[in-house]
């Protein structure tokens, strides 16, 4: 009896760091889509989504991995800040969902178009690397409804 009390305690906390590292993983892969705007880069987008990644943002039509692979590259597109609520990261199993918010300052061809949205990834385990599968984001209208607790910022790189 004493044996299987010991192996059960021992799975749960294998289990228990196992998940806490896959949140480690993909706190990272969120702060990197944020980093391949900041930078331009779509490279860290093709790395983290997966080719079937589809996405809602207040709209009928989902958007495609393409689709963010262009947005990211657009030049005309600039983004010097991203500001990232904790994040709330469920694992079960070979899925992951996390919610979180974050504020951006944005501006296409010049105008303003920062704002603050709530957001849910669900990432899927494949081939041993996590792969964002898909997205729904959706603007926060009243900026006071913001997330509590400590929100990180990265910033573009200096030129």
């Amino acid at each position: 009896m004493l044996k299987a009390l010991c192996v059960i305690l021992l799975s749960l906390a294998a289990s228990t760091a196992e998940a806490e590292t896959v949140a480690q993983i993909l706190t990272q892969e969120e702060y990197n889509i944020g980093r391949a705007y900041l930078t331009h880069d779509p490279a860290l987008i093709d790395q983290i989504f997966a080719d079937d990644f589809s996405s809602y943002s207040g709209t009928s039509q989902p958007d495609t991995k393409a689709n963010w692979l262009k947005s990211v590259a657009n030049p005309r597109l600039t983004t010097t800040t991203f500001k990232y609520s904790p994040f709330d990261i469920r694992v079960v199993g070979a899925m992951a969902i996390v919610q979180g918010e974050n504020e951006d300052d944005l501006h296409i061809d010049g105008q303003d178009a920062s704002g603050l949205y709530s957001w849910m990834d669900v990432f899927e385990l494949r081939q041993g690397r996590w792969l964002l599968i898909a997205n729904e984001t959706t603007p926060v209208k009243d900026k006071s409804d913001r997330r509590a607790g400590n929100w990180v910022t990265i910033s573009a790189p200096q030129k």
